[in-house]
């Protein structure tokens, strides 16, 4: 099979339709980067492989950006002498025809027929390299160079390339070979795993295994069953054994518990005593503390009464010293007062003097601030007036240098124009050997030529040329470019005049003129708006008020100084407005001197006051204190007892008291001799013993009972019949088990036995792939390395000499191995007939020794195979001979063109 021929349109970069044709051998498509090579190859995929109705997002990327066209790709192909022809087109209303010989099929059966052509598979939904059987292994892309070629081959692949490298197992085991391996494949597969040789989940050897497993743990859980019935049986004696041992030990501890109960009552009758005595004891000292209380209230009372006597003596004459120095306080604050009242009219009289000399002041200045506005104000009217004049003649003005460049921009889009429109109409070269008048159309000027002369034209659009008396001749030029180049000459001229129009100027050199002398009045507007700022920042009504406000300011001015003009004002000096000041200040000052002496003497005469009140406040609380004390001393002596039954009642209470102390040190040294302690912790001890002794009682009675009810049980499921039962089984599942376990080895040796023999014979038809390989890599790296290692499953392990995995090889060596591994594989493969191979940007880790070996491998098979190399470095190339090249670039032009 070989690829005739390739189109393409609305396929990513290939916006316009495409076409490539391929020669029989050595095809080489080169361009830059993002040229299309790689998209060849992907619209090649494509239309064999993929299926039209596909519609995922990477299908969707095929689409030339920015655009909603449907992609199309047609392949014509040459398969043993017959022609066929495969045209698709994805997303928007998809199909898919394939031709051959006049016959033409669509839709799925056309995908079946294509498949079936390259033993492919058809995809579900998107196609993958599983489905596209061995053409990924010699289509090779540039992200796959370094990989293991055949490394993830697919099954349907690898049986294609077996069957295509040679049939020689049947000719070694026989023409039901390959029947035989699947029989015996398939009854090893009802034994064993397909890698670990163990026995497969639910087949027979398995389903052995787990019944004799399954009968020998029945034979075991019968057994345990029975010696768990002797261990029940032994369990229920010893609980009856220690039933009886807490029984006795129960019988053991009355005695001792009964006497250590009587001496425990003795002691709690002894504490009973005591504690009486203690309670009694507690009533006669609460007796005693409160008859003694009672005195010593009484005696405090009288101490109090006696102090309280004292402090108010003593305070009388504080309040006769405190009422001398109020006196005097008062009379000392009106003295102050007439003198506060004096400097505080002088002080007035000062200060309205100062104000009016300052007002008269600030009247001088407001009328200075007030004349500088009003010339600022005068000076900023002239500048509007300018500024007026200026924005009146810059409203008949070019705007800007953006409207010149918009102009320039237009003269230059003429003239290219003009250009275009020259190069595609025709000239006429007219030479006139006598005098010549030629009258052109209507309402067009003749022209005249004398003898010698010579005129060259350039006809446009139609032209009538008459020559008077003699002919009269019509120039018609054609070209499919001419219309649309008049058409944009005279719009680009109109764009122009339009222009030149707008500004009312002649030609551009006008315009020029006219926005560099607006540029001019712009700039001088600048400067007087500049100006204008500056006298003015917050604009004119800012500073309208602010001439407003001095006027008020000067009219208040002149009416606090009590003038009517400024003129009255301006014979004042400063030193007249400065004394007058001083005066204020001293007048001021001694009147502070005046308010302070006033204060304090109010702050003397409230702190005198102050201190008679307390004085008079204090007597009367030490008077209510007396009065209240000797109140309560007297009912305490009219309630209770008087001073002598008091001392009476005392004295017989602590009497009662050491009495009922005595009795209670007697108590305690019989409840010492009796051993409370001792006592209650043996009673204690011993009710412990008898309780815990009852629990174990109790415990063990519980044992008793369940260990004869777990053994009724146990002798019940125990059953020796079943045992004997379960132990038939197990033995007739173990000999079943032998004999399955036999014929499943049986079946293993013999599937690994024809596997053996198999992967031997493998070795042998791979033998023609090697010795290609081997040649071409002796001759390409060289006497050093050499010796490809292929493993049965055609994957490629490595180098033989040096042993090296493939892994292990450097980028270069990979690259080249794996490239001759892929072509002696197609070269095989092809046999008599040809296959193509394409290489996407191939070779780029081979230096150049290695190139030149490698490029004379790719010539010696592009005799057999069609070589298909895109590539962006064509310079590789150069010394192949007999190369069907194509530039990339100039394809697309052309193409481009074509469609135009």
């Amino acid at each position: 099979m070989r690829i005739r021929r390739l189109a393409v349109q609305a396929f990513r970069g290939f916006r316009e339709r495409v076409e490539l044709e391929f020669a029989p051998g050595f095809n080489l498509i080169y361009g830059p980067n993002e040229a299309g090579k790689s998209t060849l190859l992907e619209a090649l995929e494509v239309a064999l492989f993929e299926r039209h109705r596909s519609k995922g997002p990477q299908l969707r990327a095929l689409r030339p950006a920015g655009t909603e066209l449907a992609p199309e790709v047609a392949v014509e192909l040459e398969v043993e002498g017959a022609v066929w022809r495969v045209r698709k087109r994805l997303l928007e209303r998809p199909e898919v025809q394939l031709e051959r010989a006049g016959e033409t099929l669509a839709g799925e059966q056309a995908e079946r027929a294509l498949a079936e052509l390259l033993r492919a598979e058809i995809p579900r939904r998107q196609s993958t390299e599983a489905h596209r059987g061995v053409w990924p292994l010699f289509w090779i892309r540039q992200d796959r160079a370094l990989a293991n070629p055949t490394a993830g081959l697919s099954e349907g692949a690898r049986r294609t390339l077996e069957q295509a490298l040679g049939g020689e197992i049947a000719g070694v085991l026989g023409q039901g070979a390959e029947a035989l391996l699947a029989r015996v494949q398939q009854r090893c597969d009802r034994y064993w795993t397909d890698k670990q040789a163990r026995p497969r989940k639910g087949g027979p050897l398995a389903e052995a295994e787990e019944r004799l497993a399954r009968l020998q743990q029945e034979v075991e859980q019968a057994r345990r069953r029975w010696e768990r019935a002797r261990e029940l049986a032994d369990a229920v004696a010893a609980a009856e054994a220690g039933l009886e041992r807490c029984a006795a030990c129960l019988r053991e501890l009355e005695a001792p518990r009964a006497q250590a109960r009587l001496r425990l009552e003795a002691v709690q009758q002894r504490e009973r005593a005591r504690a009486e005595l203690v309670a009694e004891l507690q009533a006669r000292e609460q007796r005693y503390r409160r008859w003694l209380a009672e005195r010593d209230r009484r005696q405090a009372l009288a101490t109090e009464l006696q102090r309280t006597e004292q402090q108010l003596h003593a305070l009388a004459g504080g309040r006769e010293q405190a009422q001398r120095r109020a006196t005097a306080a008062a009379a000392l604050l009106e003295a102050s007062r007439r003198q506060l009242e004096q400097a505080r009219e002088a002080e007035r009289a000062a200060r309205l003097e100062a104000a009016r000399l300052r007002a008269a002041r600030e009247a001088l200045g407001c009328a200075a601030a007030l004349q500088q506005l009003q010339a600022r104000r005068a000076r900023l009217q002239q500048l509007g007036q300018e500024r007026a004049a200026l924005r009146a003649a810059l409203g008949q003005a070019p705007l800007g240098r953006r409207e010149l460049e918009h102009g320039h921009a237009l003269a230059r889009t003429l003239a290219e124009a003009r250009a275009r429109l020259e190069a595609v109409a025709t000239r006429v070269e007219i030479a006139a050997e006598a005098p010549l008048v030629l009258e052109r159309g209507p309402g067009e000027q003749a022209l005249q030529l004398e003898a010698g002369e010579e005129r060259v034209l350039r006809v446009d659009a139609p032209l009538l040329l008459r020559l008077p008396g003699l002919m009269r001749l019509r120039l018609c030029p054609g070209g499919e470019q001419l219309q649309a180049r008049r058409a944009a000459f005279a719009t680009a001229q109109q764009e122009l005049d339009r222009l030149l129009r707008r500004w009312n100027v002649p030609n551009l050199e006008e315009l020029a003129a006219a926005v560099e002398q607006a540029q001019q009045l712009q700039r001088r507007l600048g400067e007087l708006e500049v100006e204008a700022r500056a006298l003015a920042p917050e604009g004119e009504l800012a500073l309208e008020r602010e001439i407003e406000e001095l006027r008020q300011r000067l009219a208040e001015a002149l009416e606090r100084a009590g003038a009517g003009s400024c003129e009255q004002l301006r014979a004042l000096g400063p030193v007249q407005i400065e004394h007058a000041e001083q005066r204020a200040e001293h007048a001021a000052e001694l009147l502070r001197r005046a308010e302070q002496e006033c204060a304090r003497a109010e702050a003397e005469h409230q702190a005198a006051g102050e201190q008679l009140r307390h004085c008079e406040r204090e007597q009367q609380r030490l008077e209510q204190e007396r009065q209240r004390r000797a109140e309560e001393l007297a009912r305490a002596r009219e309630v209770g007892p008087d001073d002598e039954q008091l001392q009476q009642l005392l004295a017989q209470a602590a009497a009662e008291l050491e009495s009922g102390r005595q009795a209670l040190r007697h108590a305690e040294q019989e409840l010492e001799r009796l051993e409370p302690a001792r006592t209650r912790a043996e009673a204690e001890r011993l009710q412990a013993r008898w309780q815990q002794a009852e629990q174990e009682h109790a415990a063990a009675e519980r044992r008793v009972l369940e260990a004869r009810a777990r053994l009724r049980e146990a002798q019940g499921a125990a059953d020796y019949t079943a045992l004997d039962e379960l132990e038939a089984q197990r033995a007739e599942a173990a000999a079943e088990l032998e004999q399955v376990r036999a014929e499943a080895e049986a079946v293993l040796l013999l599937q690994q036995v024809l596997q053996q023999e198999r992967e031997r014979i493998q070795q042998r038809y791979l033998e023609p792939v090697r010795q290609r390989v081997d040649r071409w890599l002796a001759g390409v790296m060289g006497c050093e390395r050499g010796g490809v290692r292929l493993a049965p499953s055609l994957e490629v392990e490595g180098l033989q000499t040096p042993a090296v995995g493939f892994e292990e090889l450097s980028a270069g060596t990979r690259e080249q191995l794996g490239l001759l591994v892929r072509l002696g594989l197609a070269d095989v493969v092809a046999g008599e007939g040809t296959l193509p191979v394409v290489l996407d940007d191939n070779l780029v880790w081979t230096d150049e020794q290695r190139l030149e070996r490698m490029l004379q491998v790719l010539a010696e098979l592009a005799r057999r195979l069609q070589l298909i190399v895109l590539t962006c470095h064509p310079e590789r190339y150069a010394a192949l001979a007999d190369v069907h090249r194509v530039d990339l670039a100039i394809l697309r032009r052309v193409g481009a063109t074509t469609s135009r």
